[in-house]
């Protein structure tokens, strides 16, 4: 029987390499079912580095909560973007769309809480222990691995720049002047023909 209170280290609990094409950092995880014996919730650490990011998914049946410990990035709800600075906490409810990305400098540190657990489940089955080579997974069994818990993740959006903002077409390049505005920059001027001036009437 587990104990009924347990109080961990920074270092303690189950610490999990994520597997490509899964670009969410480390996990550790320090409360379940199979930790201290609860049924009710998970509760886990997350790693992201720069540049990553956990992909906008949702859950079918679990609420979850969020606890920016360090670093900056953005919450992403079904396209709206919120920014994020450590002690920022983050709820959804069960069903909605959310995602993170790390648009820092430095990594992040999340903390996160999910009730009813399973998540921590889901990220066993897409990572390897701690020192173990994580061997990579095709999209498709990524999908099917996520769906297994009872949890979709939505396809990638577009490319984000470096400050997380959509990139948008032809950014960085100078805009081209429309094929009417070069024409007519082309054309030569036409000169105004002027009548002579009258020459002085001579003296007698």
């Amino acid at each position: 029987m587990k104990p009924p209170w347990l109080v961990l280290g920074p270092r303690d609990g189950e610490a999990l390499r994520l597997r490509p094409p899964s670009r969410s950092g480390n996990v550790t995880i320090k409360v379940d079912r199979k930790t201290v014996g609860s049924p009710l919730l998970a509760m886990g650490h997350q790693r992201l580095g720069p540049g990553a990011s956990i992909p906008v998914h949702r859950h079918e049946h679990q609420d979850e909560i969020i606890f920016v410990h360090a670093g900056r990035g953005a919450a992403v709800f079904d396209g709206r973007r919120v920014p994020l600075r450590p002690r920022s906490t983050i709820f959804v409810r069960r069903g909605i769309w959310h995602g993170v990305d790390n648009t820092g400098a430095e990594d992040m540190h999340l903390v996160w809480t999910i009730s009813p657990p399973g998540l921590e489940d889901m990220f066993r089955d897409i990572s390897v222990r701690k020192g173990g080579r994580p061997v990579p997974m095709t999209r498709d069994e990524f999908a099917a691995l996520v769906r297994r818990h009872r949890m979709h993740v939505r396809p990638d959006g577009p490319r984000r720049g470096a400050a997380g903002r959509p990139r948008q077409a032809g950014a960085g390049r100078s805009a081209r002047r429309p094929a009417a505005s070069r024409a007519a920059r082309r054309r030569p001027r036409r000169r105004t023909l002027r009548s002579p001036r009258p020459s002085s009437a001579r003296r007698g």
